[in-house]
């Protein structure tokens, strides 16, 4: 009989990037800020910015409900709106 083991579920944010580096985000002490960002010059201008990395987005929609998933998964951190 296999071994049952507890699995977290996998969050799933509309950035691929942000999904893969979840764990890594959620490993970092506070303070950290996670700020709304927007740039006009860019191809993908909303982002969301955590301590060195940034996760661009074409959609602000998708910007903000990623924003959104974060606060409710590392609610420790500070969080900056635009």
């Amino acid at each position: 009989m296999p071994l049952n083991y507890n699995k977290m579920k996998k969050v799933v944010f509309n950035n691929g990037d942000l999904s893969f580096d979840i764990e890594k985000i959620e490993s970092f002490d506070a303070p950290i800020t996670v700020a709304k960002a927007y740039d006009q010059n860019l191809d993908y201008p909303f982002a969301i910015d955590v301590e060195d990395g940034s996760y661009f987005y074409a959609e602000q929609k998708e910007r903000d409900e990623d924003f959104e998933k974060l606060k409710s998964i590392v609610p420790k951190f500070s969080f900056v709106e635009l």
